[in-house]
């Protein structure tokens, strides 16, 4: 189960905050109506850990943050048939936007993160 802690952080001291060593960061700005596309993309990532129950209790949470505080969620999952550790951390801003910072120690999840991260805001990275 998740764990969430809000703070009274501001977005730019929230997201600034280090990468643990072996982990992989991925972050994103995403409208609000775009969580939770994102959120359903990243459930058919891992094999167990961050699942559709998850992923709609992520939609949730993040619909209910007060503006300019920081949620903090960690999950224990599994990928690639390995263990890992993921954590999202998101701030939402007035303008209804999502400051997404995921941290996985896994560097095919990371991947896999971004690219869903690229197909729901339409970034092409190549």
């Amino acid at each position: 189960m998740a764990a969430l802690a809000l703070s009274v952080l501001t977005p730019a001291v929230a997201m600034a905050q280090a990468t643990p060593p072996g982990a992989h960061r991925v972050s994103a700005s995403v409208e609000l109506e775009r969580v939770e596309p994102l959120m359903k993309r990243l459930a058919r990532i891992f094999e167990s850990g961050f699942g559709a129950a998850e992923a709609a209790r992520m939609v949730r949470e993040i619909d209910e943050l007060p503006v300019n505080r920081e949620g903090d969620f960690r999950f224990d999952v599994t990928f690639g048939r390995a263990p890992a550790m993921l954590r999202i951390r998101v701030v939402v801003d007035e303008l209804s936007m999502a400051d997404l910072d995921f941290t996985v120690t896994s560097p095919g999840a990371a991947a896999r993160i971004r690219a869903a991260v690229d197909e729901v805001t339409g970034e092409d990275r190549n």
